[in-house]
Parts: C-alpha cells; structure tokens; sequence
C-alpha cells in the first residue's frame, strides 16, 4: 500500500493520525494510502486538500494515463510536412501533432515588424536629435559672437564729441537734442 504524509492542518481538520487510511482519486484511479507521518508545517498559501498531501510510492500511478512530448524533423516541403502529420494522426490515434515551423514562421514575421517600426522611430529620434543639436550650436554661436562685443547687428556711429559740454562724462555726447527733435523721436 502507498505511503503518504499529511499536514498538521489536516491533522487538526480532519482528524487524521498516523497509521490511518486517506482515500485519494488522482486521474480517475482511487488509491488508498497510508498516513506515515505528518508534517507540522502551515500551507497557508493553499487551500485544496490535495495539495496539503503528499503521496509516495509512483508505482500506484504506473497504469494512470501519461503523456510524452517529443520533438520530431519533419520535412521542409508544406505538401510534404502536412502529408506526414496526415499520416502520423491516422497511423496513431493518441497522437497530437503540432506544427512549430509554422508558430515559429509566424513569430519571426511578427519579430521583423518590430523591427521594422523600432528602426523607424530610432530613425526619426536621430534625425529630430540632429536638429535639435544644430539648432543649440548656432544659437551658442551667435550667443558667443554678441558677448564678444562683435554684434552681427549694424550699430549707430558713436556721437561726435561736443565743445560746449560742461559735465566731465566722457561718455556724453556734450549737447542734448532740442525739445521740438525730441518730440519728433518719439513719433
């Protein structure tokens, strides 16, 4: 007879000991096993009752039903490969063909669009990134040329200096505009 051990939850719960019998139905198949231990840690984490068990002794499970995975070389040619899937499923009724060239096929033209439109968008940030940088280095150009006292823009010639001027500015022009050219600048 198998062998199983239980948590102290359902030690608690169910009143089940050690030694006792536990009714299991895994794929169909009852099986019967023995309580040998309990475990006294909590699976707070799950709830089902099955999960709170474990069974030893895999022999009870030899005759449940199983499956297999395996991987097989088919053609390159589509005739060729839907010909022996064809041939495979009517030979073996159990077996479940699945086509991973045509899954692969399809996530390589969906990988290559990403691509495509990853390529285009980094193309487009370099190009607007270019111009940006263009844009800043002329704009510290003409920012350097002005405090350079080169100003690109043509400038008034300095006022000729005055003899009637009274003030020790060596900066006045010596004379001030009369109060009808004033008016007249401001228009």
């Amino acid at each position: 007879m198998p062998r199983c051990r239980s948590n102290a939850g359902l030690h608690e719960r169910f009143q089940i000991n050690v030694g006792d019998t536990v009714r299991f139905d895994i794929l169909g198949r009852i099986i019967n096993a023995r309580v040998s231990s309990i475990r006294d840690g909590r699976l707070a984490r799950f709830r089902a009752v099955a999960a709170s068990c474990s069974c030893s002794g895999p022999a009870s499970l030899d005759d449940a039903p199983q499956f297999f995975i395996a991987p097989l070389k088919g053609p390159a040619d589509v005739h060729a490969r839907v010909q022996f899937q064809h041939d495979l499923v009517e030979r073996y009724g159990n077996v479940s063909v699945i086509d991973f060239r045509d899954i692969l096929i399809t996530i390589r033209d969906v990988m290559s669009k990403v691509t495509l439109a990853i390529s285009v968008v980094g193309g487009l940030v370099l190009f607007s990134g270019g111009l940006i940088l263009i844009g800043a280095v002329a704009m510290t150009k003409f920012q350097r040329v002005y405090e350079a006292g080169g100003s690109s823009r043509p400038s008034a010639p300095p006022p000729a200096p005055s003899r009637g001027c009274c003030c020790s500015n060596t900066a006045c022009s010596g004379s001030s505009p009369a109060p009808s050219d004033r008016s007249a600048r401001w228009r």
